[in-house]
């Protein structure tokens, strides 16, 4: 995992979290397209800004 960069991890993150975010809320029926839109803004911005720190908790989970 040290060959890919840390910004595409946290892509990967907020990708991961989207998908779930959606099948909850879906099967709640709750999904709204405004309020999964803002989930996934709010979510790339904080995960970009701790991209590097995220990187390193997923290089640590990924030799455990």
């Amino acid at each position: 995992m040290e060959r890919s960069s840390s910004r595409f991890k946290a892509l990967a993150i907020t990708a991961g979290f989207s998908f779930w975010f959606f099948i909850i809320s879906n099967s709640l029926g709750l999904f709204y397209l405004e309020i999964f839109l803002v989930f996934i803004t709010i979510t790339i911005t904080v995960t970009q800004i701790f991209a590097v720190k995220l990187s390193k908790a997923l290089d640590i989970l990924a030799i455990i």
